[in-house]
Parts: structure tokens; C-alpha cells; sequence
């Protein structure tokens, strides 16, 4: 039997890792899925990334971001517990096709609205070993000189350790 994890325990699963947030003065922390490698993203959020790359990035306070490609937005709306959902090039399928006329979110423009225009200094990884370049690329140039990149793999594994009732 499928057991369908509550709304409200995929809530505190984003509480949890806010508060190891706050601990290690992290900014904001992102997992990051892909169809072979799921786990994260679906963990948090419900979504399974069967099209294309996803990421979840969750800010020190407030809700957390669904990031995906545009071809997998249907399916996302559909699933995911976390209702913010974003479109970036950065998590499209990879043959890499052009999305004209899609709007679509850019990294500087997430970090600018998850701290609130003061910026990310300190960003942990959740899933640093299946991070896309073209992913890790575009994160460290949105970032700029001034911030670094934390690996914090376990985070997210210790939380995952623990199993749903």
C-alpha cells in the first residue's frame, strides 16, 4: 500500500531544515533531484522530477521554492505540496531546448526575493554530488565574490534517516 505523506509533515520537513539553517547561519539551502536521484525534492515537496532536473531551495525564513523546468509545470502543479513554483532555464531537460515566450526565473532574482533584496552569503548544498555545472554555473555567478557555497549534504540525509509513521 502507498502511503501519501500529510501536507503538514512536508511543513515541518522545511521547519527542521530552517531551524539546522539558522544553526550553521546558512541563507538559504538547496536540494536538488533528478529522475534517477529523486529522493530530495520528493521528499519536500512531493514532486517527482520524471521530465526534467527540479530543485527545492528553502530560505533561512519563509516558504520554500520549487524550482523546475517548463516542461514539467503541469505535472508540478498537479503534485507538489509547495505552491511556489518557479520555472529557470537552468532545470530544463537536457537537449536543452529554447522555451520562447515562457517566462522564466533566473537565480539572482530568486536569492534577491528569498532575502529579501539583502542577498545570500552563505548557501548550502543538499545534494552537491548530482548538481548539474550548468546548474552549479549559474548559482555561483548569481551569487557573486562575496558568498560561498556550503556543502550540507547532511541536512537533508538526516532527516530523510527518520520515516514517516
Amino acid at each position: 500500500m502507498i502511503k501519501e505523506i500529510p501536507f503538514e509533515e512536508r511543513k515541518e520537513r522545511i521547519k527542521k531544515i530552517q531551524e539546522k539553517m539558522k544553526e550553521r547561519q546558512l541563507d538559504a539551502y538547496l536540494v536538488h533531484s533528478t529522475e534517477s536521484d529523486f529522493a530530495s525534492v520528493l521528499y519536500l515537496s512531493n514532486h517527482w522530477p520524471v521530465f526534467e532536473t527540479s530543485g527545492v531551495i528553502i530560505p533561512q525564513d519563509g516558504e520554500p521554492i520549487l524550482l523546475i523546468g517548463a516542461e514539467a509545470k503541469p505535472y508540478a502543479e498537479s503534485r507538489s505540496t509547495i505552491k511556489n513554483i518557479r520555472l529557470m532555464v537552468e532545470y530544463r531537460e537536457s537537449a536543452e531546448p529554447e522555451y520562447p515566450g515562457i517566462p522564466l526565473s533566473g537565480f539572482k532574482e530568486i536569492f534577491n526575493e528569498i532575502s529579501s533584496g539583502n542577498g545570500i552569503k552563505k548557501l548550502g548544498l543538499g545534494d552537491y554530488t548530482i548538481l548539474p555545472m550548468p546548474v552549479y554555473d549559474s548559482i555561483v555567478k548569481a551569487l557573486g565574490d562575496e558568498s560561498r557555497i556550503i556543502r550540507a549534504e547532511d541536512i537533508i540525509s538526516d532527516l530523510r534517516i527518520i520515516k514517516s509513521e
